[in-house]
Parts: structure tokens; C-alpha cells; sequence
């Protein structure tokens, strides 16, 4: 849905590398919404994103407190040293590439290269139509200052890890339900 309360239906994926979401255009080819901030919500099968600071989040829980994440994956390539060790690549090196629709040029791995993915997890929480990053404990613990205590009891109760969705999900579904916020 727009922000002019037009609804387009087309099909749609998110691409966790780039922080797009994509669509297919005219004659099959992928594209980008050109001004994402135009957007309101993107319902994915029954999954919900909305366009929060600048990134597609998926809505996880409603209510008083508002729960988003957004997975993000980045590439890391080492460069295979000397005697077989491994070092970050930071030289320039000429391999084949494949071109996106949005411009970007993704190298191909070279044969002396070890790529690794690596996925995080980042949550944002709204609470009286203001907007946070939280990224770990100490982070969700400053959007309520006044309960800061008695939240920070809970998140030990239940063993609540940053890293985990359904985690900060449960965290997050408790303090609706008992009426938590700042």
C-alpha cells in the first residue's frame, strides 16, 4: 500500500544483501521501488514490512510497543595468504562480475578466496510514534528508562537473546500483554 492509498499486487522478495525489496517489472526483469519511502506496507504471504528509517522492517509484534527486525547479510571474502593463511581481502583483483538491476557489480569469487556470510539480526522498536535501534540488551533497555529495572529482571527470567527473533519477540509480546511501556 502506498501513501496515497493506492495498492499495487505484484509479486515480491527481499533481497537481505542489498536491503531491497524487489519486484518483477515489465518483461520479467527485477526492479527496485524507486522512492520506498512512498510505501506504507509490503505484505509478503503473511508477513507485513514497512518502510522504517530508511529500511524495509517486518512488523513482528503489535500493540503499545512496537517490534520490528530486518536481517541483514554481508559477504566476507579472505584472501588466502602465505602457507595457507587467511587475511580480509583489501586488494584489487580481476575475477569475472555479475551486474544487478539496481547497478551494483558483485564479484565472483576468485579461486583464492574463502567467502563466509555473515547474518544479523537487527530489531527496531516504536514506542509512542518514536523510533529505535536496538542492536543489543543495553540498547532495548534505553527505550524505557523508567522501567529499565524490572524489564532487565524479565529479559533474565527468560533468557532473552539479542540475537534471536522469537526471543525478542517473547520479550516483547510479554510487556504488551502486562501493559509495559515508557
Amino acid at each position: 500500500m502506498l501513501k496515497d492509498n493506492s495498492v499495487v499486487n505484484t509479486k515480491l522478495n527481499y533481497d537481505t544483501f542489498t536491503n531491497q525489496m524487489l519486484y518483477m517489472g515489465a518483461d520479467s526483469v527485477l526492479m527496485t521501488f524507486a522512492e520506498p519511502e512512498k510505501v506504507i506496507q509490503v505484505s509478503i504471504s503473511n508477513r507485513n514490512f514497512f518502510y522504517v528509517k530508511n529500511y524495509f522492517v517486518e512488523l513482528l509484534t503489535d500493540g503499545p510497543v512496537l517490534l520490528y527486525s530486518r536481517i541483514h547479510n554481508e559477504k566476507i571474502a579472505e584472501k588466502a595468504g602465505a602457507y595457507g593463511g587467511a587475511s580480509p581481502a583489501t586488494n584489487v583483483q580481476t575475477v569475472s562480475s555479475v551486474s544487478s538491476v539496481t547497478g551494483r557489480v558483485t564479484k565472483m569469487s576468485s579461486v583464492n578466496e574463502d567467502v563466509s556470510y555473515v547474518k544479523s539480526i537487527i530489531f527496531y522498536v516504536t514506542i509512542n510514534d518514536k523510533t529505535r535501534i536496538v542492536m543489543s540488551q543495553s540498547d532495548f533497555l534505553k527505550c524505557f528508562p523508567s522501567k529499565k529495572d524490572f524489564i532487565k529482571s524479565e529479559i533474565e527470567k527468560q533468557n532473552t537473546k539479542f540475537n534471536s527473533v522469537e526471543s525478542v519477540k517473547k520479550l516483547v509480546d510479554w510487556m504488551n500483554t502486562s501493559g509495559i511501556k515508557d
